[in-house]
């Protein structure tokens, strides 16, 4: 397949050196799934802020520049989310979050039923196993279709009843990269129960596309900032007023409820204002600014392009390129001797850019040092692993690779990636 470039040849170059890392060309980063690169505005503003003492409330000039770069991160955050008016919280990561939030919701609610689905990371799954626990509720964790390698609506919504509690679901898979149409579930959901508790997993989504939270019904939203080119050691969500009352654990004196429990580290916050501004400066190279549009509009211009270059990146990873990059035609993935695909599904509009693949005849210890020997960085998912075994065994799979570039590899790195896939492959 030949493709041009969804960019243009300069404007990927100029979204590229935005990133550290690509820089060293001759190291290929497809493991974005587990931690994206991190955007050089990002490391500039965290060096000049973490050397402050100061504290957001404090007194003075430098606590004020903290207080300043807290506030300006929250704003960004909730315009890259498109959210409505609510609280933006954070704790050590994005797991203990969907435990915090899932009690929470559990407890706001007074349905016996909490759903939650297969696709879903463990920490949401198990989240809902111990508030069922907990409160004494029944856990309800709806299959996912072997066939599709993703829920239909229909599926969730009939395990819904008048006492179903709270709802929680990934909107995109980080083991199959199947999204799932969250807002049309979250508004039948609400029909059938108004007072039912939406808490949706975006940590997989959010780099990849727009959310519109502002457009469905949802208590809460949780992404990690390590995975939108930003810092690790935190987990950040927006949190609906309705379930921010069901907050615990707060000071006595606070006298309202609240998530903050001490010093929160200001970074996390902070870091996500430059994140925000580069959506807002890739929204604004497509744009004529006639009429001006809002910032949050233009932040969601910059997501749609980078969907669309993204789904263009899947096709050529699945179905390969005719020598449109200054090399020879190669073949992608779904056509590979001794290539062996997961998770295909042909419409790539319902599904993220993640390829699960594996090598039969080689042992994922030899076809894993092959590709580090290549200088080529993808993620071995095992089946003895906490984080995706199940839906390993589910598919009665003992390992796999899970590739995922981002927005800011282009047409070279695909076919890179390819020619190594391979020759690797032609070893065995």
């Amino acid at each position: 397949m030949s493709v041009t470039n969804l960019f243009g040849l300069s404007l990927q170059q100029k979204i590229r050196r935005r990133f550290q890392g690509l820089e060293y060309s001759e190291r290929l980063f497809f493991n974005n799934a587990a931690g994206a690169l991190r955007l050089r505005d990002v490391l500039t503003l965290q060096q000049q802020l973490c050397g402050i003492p100061d504290y957001p409330s404090g007194q003075g000039s430098q606590a004020r520049l903290l207080r300043d770069a807290v506030e300006y991160g929250k704003i960004r955050l909730a315009e890259l989310l498109d959210a409505p008016p609510g609280a933006i919280i954070q704790d050590l990561s994005a797991s203990r979050l969907l435990f915090s939030l899932i009690e929470a919701g559990t407890r706001l609610s007074s349905g016996n039923r909490l759903l939650v689905t297969a696709l879903d990371h463990p920490a949401a799954i198990d989240g809902v196993k111990r508030a069922a626990a907990l409160y004494g509720k029944d856990a309800i964790i709806v299959p996912f279709d072997p066939v599709l390698h993703s829920i239909a609506p229909a599926d969730i919504l009939n395990c819904l009843d008048p006492n179903t509690g709270l709802l929680v679901m990934t909107y995109t898979s980080n083991t199959t990269g199947a999204v799932l149409p969250v807002a049309e579930i979250a508004k039948q959901a609400r029909q059938i129960n108004p007072e039912i508790a939406i808490i949706i997993d975006g940590v997989q989504k959010i780099p990849h596309g727009p959310v519109d939270l502002s457009s469905f019904p949802a208590d809460a939203l949780i992404m990690a900032p390590y995975k939108i080119f930003s810092a690790r050691g935190s987990g950040l969500a927006w949190c609906s007023p309705r379930l921010s009352r069901a907050s615990r654990d707060c000071l006595l004196g606070q006298g309202v409820p609240s998530w903050e429990l001490g010093s929160q580290d200001p970074l996390s916050f902070a870091l996500m204002g430059p994140v925000g501004d580069y959506f807002l400066w890739l929204g604004r190279q497509f744009s004529s600014g006639e009429p001006p549009q809002k910032d949050r509009e233009m932040i969601r211009q910059g997501l749609q392009r980078v969907e669309l270059h993204e789904r263009q990146l899947l096709r050529l990873l699945l179905d390969g390129l005719e020598g449109s990059v200054g090399q020879g035609a190669i073949a992608g993935l779904r056509n590979i001797p001794g290539v062996l695909l997961y998770f295909d599904h042909p419409d790539l509009s319902k599904r993220d850019l993640i390829v699960s693949f594996s090598l039969p005849a080689l042992s994922c210890n030899e076809a894993l040092n092959s590709f580090l020997g290549a200088q080529v960085f993808l993620s071995l998912r095992q089946q003895d692993s906490i984080y995706c075994g199940d839906i390993l065994k589910d598919y009665g799979l003992d390992w796999l690779f899970r590739v995922s570039p981002m927005h800011y590899h282009d047409e070279g790195d695909i076919w890179r990636f390819l020619k190594v896939v391979a020759d690797i492959a032609g070893r065995q």
